[in-house]
């Protein structure tokens, strides 16, 4: 009876060993099979933005087109990525200069720079996309659910970065009856969003994440003490308005004046071909 018993134990004992065994080798291929996708997407990625930093070097004109192709390659390398480092900006941008060896400090035998502002364009513009779209982004959600959200954007069959209608543009204005009539928007068809607007929405929710606290700095964060005023403008009643002092209202005016102005050039400034930013409205 006893060594019956041995037999059974040394039995399951084997069967226990060559079970994790197995279990190891799967995992092994499993791992072999992860690195493979990511070797591989990285090397697609790599290729392209090859591609790109040579065409930027010829002065190529196709920003807008080279960045909507950039973009998914790098999400799909992305998603192929297994670390729980987040992504940001900087972190993809660096990852795609070091992969075609491009530095904007560099110089070549004349001494002449290396740097192309126009291949920086395109990774950057490529990356706002590839964030927005990875992260699934809502920017019109509250600030904890605007990540991985359902209504955020996601890339239709023809390539286009996109959002709900009803998310860019809740509520529509009618006119019924010679009267401008609000209505709640319940369509839900995705439409494309255009590049300026993406790039908005980028800053509005990378950029104001990635802000760090200036308490005990001894800088002034201006965004946020606008935000700030912003919110107490729009709380305060009539009677406080009226009785407000007229010192603070002159300021008020002149900080209306000086919105005006910054948003005056705001809409005339735009990006060239190779990078730069100017002003259309001076001639």
């Amino acid at each position: 009876m006893p060594k019956l018993f041995l037999k059974l134990v040394h039995y399951f004992f084997d069967l226990k060993k060559n079970l994790w065994h197995k279990i190891e080798i799967i995992n092994n291929k499993l791992k072999g099979l992860i690195m493979t996708n990511e070797l591989k997407s990285f090397t697609t990625l790599k290729t392209q933005s090859e591609l790109m930093l040579r065409a930027s070097r010829k002065n190529d004109k196709a920003i807008n087109k080279d960045s909507m192709a950039l973009s998914p390659l790098i999400v799909a390398y992305m998603n192929e990525v297994r670390d729980n480092a987040e992504w940001s900006l900087a972190r993809i941008t660096n990852t795609i200069f070091d992969a075609v060896g491009y530095d904007n400090k560099a110089v070549d035998k004349q001494g002449e720079s290396m740097k192309s502002p126009s291949f920086e364009t395109r990774v950057k513009r490529a990356t706002f996309d590839a964030l927005l779209e990875f992260y699934q982004v809502n920017p019109f959600a509250e600030a904890e659910k605007q990540m991985h959200n359902e209504n955020g954007y996601k890339r239709n069959s023809e390539g286009e970065l996109t959002l709900p209608h009803n998310v860019l543009l809740p509520i529509i204005e009618q006119e019924i009856d010679g009267e401008k009539q609000e209505l709640p928007n319940n369509d839900s068809t995705r439409i494309k969003v255009v590049a300026r607007l993406r790039e908005k929405h980028f800053a509005q929710v990378f950029k104001g994440m990635s802000r760090k606290s200036s308490s005990g700095t001894g800088k002034i964060d201006f965004i946020k003490n606008a935000n700030e005023l912003d919110k107490h403008l729009r709380s305060i009643s009539d009677t406080k308005i009226f009785d407000m002092a007229e010192s603070d209202i002159k300021i008020l005016q002149s900080l209306e004046n000086t919105l005006n102005t910054f948003f005056e050039t705001r809409t005339s400034l735009t990006s060239t071909e190779d990078g730069n930013v100017i002003n259309t409205a001076i001639k």
